[in-house]
């Protein structure tokens, strides 16, 4: 019975351990400067905090839809055709250089001019379906911290929802640092250019996605 409690505790032991080491790697990765974080960063020096939560929504839906992807075992499409993840990666490249021009061209309009809701939730979910790193991860980061004496369903669902939530909750701080620049910004000319700083960073990540630099 004692070795069987203590089989037990092992086993336990090295699914915490190995969850714990996820968490902490997936929060570095979603913390990373990247496309998602630009375009929060953007957004909420550019519109405020709302868009920037907004955006965030659209950028979690998307990642849920990739991850639900990955876990109905739909990945072998895309790992057959190797082609379709640059596809995806250029396409989110030159949406992202697309909306920074327009969010540099928009600097000196008034936020109610820049664009409601609804449009920055397309957006959000248009470059989150269109950047492909977390197909990536799915498909090769999760595996490594999945037991292969355990079944794999229930440990792939746990680390995709604890991935969504914690993007959700530093994709969030993100908007919310983003916002005090906005709120900083109270003169026209300095909004002027800070929609331009950001356009400036949108096109920059467009480029890195792309790795045009």
């Amino acid at each position: 019975m004692s070795v069987f409690v203590s089989r037990q505790c092992d086993r336990i032991m090295v699914l915490v351990e190995n969850y714990l080491s996820f968490l902490g790697l997936s929060a570095l990765l979603i913390a990373a400067p990247g496309p998602n974080a630009a375009l929060i960063v953007a957004t909420s020096v550019s519109k405020g905090l709302r868009a920037g939560l907004i955006t965030v929504f659209g950028i979690l839906g998307a990642q849920t839809v990739q991850l639900v992807i990955v876990g109905l075992g739909l990945i072998w499409l895309v790992s057959k055709h190797a082609h379709f993840i640059d596809l995806l990666r250029y396409v989110g490249a030159a949406y992202l250089v697309f909306l920074g021009i327009q969010t540099w061209r928009s600097a000196t309009l008034p936020p109610e001019e820049r664009g409601g809701d609804r449009k920055t939730l397309r957006q959000a979910v248009f470059v989150g379906i269109f950047n492909p790193e977390t197909l990536t991860l799915a498909a090769t980061f999760f595996p490594q911290f999945i037991n292969s004496n355990e079944p794999a369903g229930p440990q792939y669902w746990l680390l995709a929802g604890s991935f969504t939530v914690l993007g959700m909750v530093l994709n969030s701080a993100q908007a919310v640092l983003g916002s005090f620049g906005h709120r900083m910004a109270k003169s026209g000319r300095s909004q002027k250019w800070v929609g331009r700083l950001c356009g400036v960073a949108l096109v920059i990540a467009g480029a890195l996605l792309a790795r045009l630099l």
